[in-house]
């Protein structure tokens, strides 16, 4: 092997000299070893054979991502890229970049993204609306126009979806990746994949198994267990959600019963000294696929009948705020709360949209959209409860009562309502309550004034990769499948 230096001039590198006929001219024996040196792959330029030569390297170096060969040769002095493809590069800096704008986003704003802040879908709509007359250039008849006439003349469609031989490249390409995918993910033999379940071959049974995204997910990297249905097949008595929940209530003095059977209908977790029952919902095995529309209301229904309500907990928020959940559970038991405190010593003051996402994500499980009006309990500059509204020209909305976490407050919520009623004079008032968690409880309602109206069918989450969106959020729902809650009870305030 040779000095570097021997190329470079004052320090500067001489390109001149890592050209072949230099070489050969003017240091033979490093170019017979170059020629001779021997390589696994076929590299014509002649600087690159010598840089791998100079670097003892009969081969490609590997990709940093996805460890494939990487033929993305630079410079004499650089070498070869860390990744085989843009895509490679991008895909493992994009983690951490996406990880570092989402925190500085909800530094920033309180939200995750800009696009989720009011003012900036407010100027989009705006914008929107001053140049295509809606609130997407799609309103526009001119846009619709030319896109049924580009689409006509191109598959003679109107639109693009009308099309089947369009409807059959896109679910074979979507199936090829996702077969792909998890392919090369997991190390697993996949034979097929029909849009929701993936066919599998297990080297170990020899037997073919189905398993949905979300379950291989769940077996392989959450609790590393075969993944095969056949060798490992599913326990329909209990799950590990249920005996993680079942192992933190356990260090509470309270008596618990797991899979507790009244009448032919099981509550997974049933708190008798409370009159609560927790069902803990898998998305996929809670869904359309596996259950009924009315499924989650019936069986609130039912144990409502004779006393027992139930808490729905929906398997995403578990696992991604656990923390939270297990204590809106310990607050709605009553046992966790270790402040007493009086509205009367606390200050009532508006709130920002970043103090109040901030006060939602770490004291409730809910999500509120539209919240437009929020005012707050300070308790020592403290933010211990909070009231939100929706407030529109045709009807205004009580979106959320919640007391903080641990505290117990006398009559925030009648407070917090009456500043309300005395500064904003609505001319009318409804709220709904989400029968999954109770947390805005019925109670708080009726004590305001509110009465009860009727109660509504259950309504959807579109669910994906272990997340459930509402249709918002939702704009291509391909692979997307249904979870439905337990119903929604509407409250109305008379003026």
């Amino acid at each position: 092997m040779i000095d570097n230096a021997i190329f470079y001039n004052n320090g500067r590198l001489n390109r001149n000299k890592l050209k072949e006929t230099w070489v050969r001219a003017n240091l033979p024996d490093l170019y017979y070893q170059i020629v001779n040196f021997k390589l696994v792959v076929d590299i014509e330029h002649f600087s690159q054979r010598m840089y791998h030569y100079i670097n003892d390297m009969n081969d490609y170096p590997k990709c940093v991502y996805c460890t494939n060969s990487n033929e993305r040769y630079q410079s004499f002095t650089t070498g070869y890229s860390d990744f085989c493809s843009k895509k490679c590069a991008l895909a493992y800096s994009r983690p951490s970049i996406e990880y570092k704008r989402k925190c500085n986003t909800i530094d920033k704003y309180g939200v995750a993204h800009t696009s989720m802040l009011n003012s900036t879908k407010k100027k989009q709509r705006e914008t929107n609306n001053k140049l295509y007359g809606g609130i997407s250039p799609a309103c526009s008849k001119d846009i619709q126009l030319k896109m049924r006439s580009t689409n006509m003349a191109r598959y003679n469609v109107e639109y693009v979806m009308q099309s089947k031989d369009i409807k059959t490249l896109y679910r074979d390409n979507r199936n090829k990746s996702a077969i792909e995918e998890i392919t090369e993910r997991y190390n697993l033999n996949v034979r097929s994949y029909d849009g929701d379940l993936f066919t599998i071959f297990c080297n170990i049974c020899n037997k073919s198994y189905k398993s949905q995204r979300h379950m291989l997910y769940q077996r392989i990297e959450r609790y590393k267990v075969n993944p095969c249905m056949n060798c490992n097949s599913i326990n329909s008595n209990s799950s590990s959600y249920e005996d993680e929940l079942y192992k933190y209530l356990s260090i509470y003095d309270i008596t618990i019963k797991k899979n507790h059977r009244i009448d032919n209908q099981e509550i997974d977790i049933y708190l008798p000294d409370f009159n609560i029952g927790i069902e803990i919902n898998g998305l996929y095995w809670h869904s359309e696929i596996k259950k009924n529309k009315d499924y989650h209301k019936n069986k609130s229904d039912f144990f409502s009948s004779i006393g027992i309500k139930i808490l729905h907990i929906w398997e995403d928020d578990w696992l991604l705020r656990p923390d939270i959940v297990k204590n809106v559970i310990i607050d709605k038991l009553g046992i966790g709360k270790v402040h007493n405190i009086s509205a009367s010593n606390c200050t009532i003051s508006t709130l920002t949209s970043n103090e109040l996402n901030s006060y939602i994500y770490n004291n409730t499980i809910e999500y509120i959209n539209g919240s437009n009006i929020s005012i707050g309990l300070r308790y020592n500059n403290d933010l211990v409860s909070v009231m939100s509204f929706n407030i529109t020209n045709n009807l205004n909305t009580l979106a959320l009562f919640s007391d903080k976490l641990t505290y117990n407050i006398d009559n925030s919520g009648t407070t917090l309502f009456n500043y309300f009623i005395d500064n904003y004079s609505p001319n009318n008032l409804v709220a709904y309550i989400d029968n999954d968690y109770y947390r805005m409880d019925s109670n708080y309602l009726l004590d305001l004034g509110f009465v009860f109206e009727k109660a509504i069918e259950p309504t959807y989450y579109l669910c994906k990769n272990q997340r459930r969106f509402t249709r918002d959020d939702i704009i291509n729902m391909c692979d997307y499948y249904k979870v439905y809650n337990s119903g929604i009870l509407k409250y109305n305030y008379s003026f």
